[in-house]
């Protein structure tokens, strides 16, 4: 009886090496077709069974697979799954699928789909703010929401634009609506002086922004109240990701000229031609031989010459300088510059990410002696210390000149 359980006790030891001995290990990297860089989170498993893992934040994997294991799947949520025979490296390069991915939009209460809120919400991606004109955030938005009408009072660089949304609520209270930035409420009108129109939303450099939301009817007063009246628009800034650490730099340089030309100003003798004839019509008309209901118009050719002699005598008193030829659009109006420069650094692991970043912006008006500049920083520092604990810092300082 004891030489039988020893030698079930060998077989069964020679049994468990051999099921050892037939695993193979499985390494690899995944990586996004858009931009190259590793990408975490993707379920790698072997088809038909339940053995699987993970990549890391880097992108890369280890499994060990059975030796009968015939192929690998690749698959995240956002990205087409991609299959793979069973070799002992495998780095595979996954494509995003844009039919997975659900608009999602911000809300007071957190991130939801698009599909389930049930009030009139519209979203603004970070790619359709910074194109054209990014010298305000206000002016950014305009032409891109639809029943938001966005206008400004002045031409200057810089100053603050009239945002009604769905059409203007209030004769004599305010019209603006109201702005959430991660969650704190932006203090907004216009505070400029001496003449000068400027908004607070100038401060902010769209680059810095990952999306707008516009919560238009009365879902936005159960959300935030009475100030929300007027609309909200929900602005949400740029966080860090997890991966490598990205630099970009941005950098565009352009000019504005009048779009429309629609009016040619007189020169010198264009003017002193214009006033001339007007002197001549002055005396024509205390002739009573101006026009035909007159009673003297039909003697009209007799009093030419003494409209004629009022005129030269008088032009000095209506022309100051005679030989005088100023042009005054190009006095008045300029082809401006503008230029903007924008550097961001981005990254982090799986408790820390970051997200900083510098902007420089200066813009030129049309008219001579207006312009806009401003400096911006931004410090997202994003830390989970626990499944349950999540710290997090926004940081952010912003100078501009009118």
């Amino acid at each position: 009886m004891k030489k039988l359980v020893a030698l079930i006790a060998i077989l069964g030891l020679i049994g468990l090496q051999g099921a050892f001995a037939q695993t193979q290990p499985i390494k690899g990297t995944v990586t996004s077709k858009e931009d190259g860089m590793g990408l975490p989170g993707v379920n790698v498993s072997i088809k038909g069974t339940s053995i699987g893992t993970a990549t890391d934040g880097n992108g890369n994997f280890t499994l060990n697979a059975s030796a009968d294991a015939k192929t690998i799947v690749f698959s995240s949520i956002g990205y087409l799954t991609v299959e793979m025979p069973v070799q002992e490296i495998v780095n595979v390069i996954m494509q995003s699928d844009s039919k997975q991915i659900e608009e999602v939009v911000v809300t007071a209460y957190g991130v939801s789909k698009k599909s389930s809120v049930t009030g009139a919400i519209s979203k603004v991606s970070s790619e359709s703010l910074t194109k054209g004109n990014t010298e305000s955030l206000d002016k950014s938005l305009a032409g891109k929401v639809a029943g938001v009408r966005i206008s400004t009072t002045t031409g200057n660089p810089g100053a603050a634009g009239e945002v009604n949304v769905r059409g203007v609520g209030s004769i004599n209270a305010s019209t603006q609506p109201l702005y959430i930035v991660d969650g704190i409420a932006l203090q907004t009108g216009n505070f400029g002086h001496s003449g000068m129109s400027q908004n607070a939303l100038a401060s902010i450099n769209p680059s810095d922004i990952e999306s707008i939301s516009v919560l238009k009817d009365a879902a936005a007063s159960s959300l935030y109240g009475s100030r929300a009246a007027n609309g909200v628009i929900v602005i949400t800034t740029k966080r860090g990701k997890e991966g490598k650490t990205t630099f970009n730099l941005k950098s565009s340089y352009g000019w504005n000229t009048m779009a429309v030309d629609a009016f040619n100003m007189m020169s010198g003798p264009d003017y002193i031609a214009y006033a001339h004839a007007g002197l001549k019509n002055k005396y024509l008309n205390t002739q009573k031989a101006l026009y035909p209901l007159q009673p003297n118009f039909a003697n009209q050719a007799s009093y030419i010459a003494a409209a004629q002699a009022y005129a030269d005598a008088n032009i000095g008193a209506q022309v100051q300088d005679l030989n005088g030829n100023t042009n005054w659009k190009k006095e008045v109006f300029q082809l401006s510059k503008t230029q903007e420069h924008q550097l961001s650094l981005t990254g982090g692991d799986e408790k820390t990410s970051f997200y900083t970043s510098f902007g420089l912006s200066k813009n030129e008006g049309l008219i001579k002696n207006s312009s806009f500049d401003r400096f911006a920083g931004v410090v997202n520092l994003d830390h989970k210390a626990n499944k349950f604990i999540k710290i997090g810092v926004s940081e952010s300082i912003s100078t501009t000149k009118q």
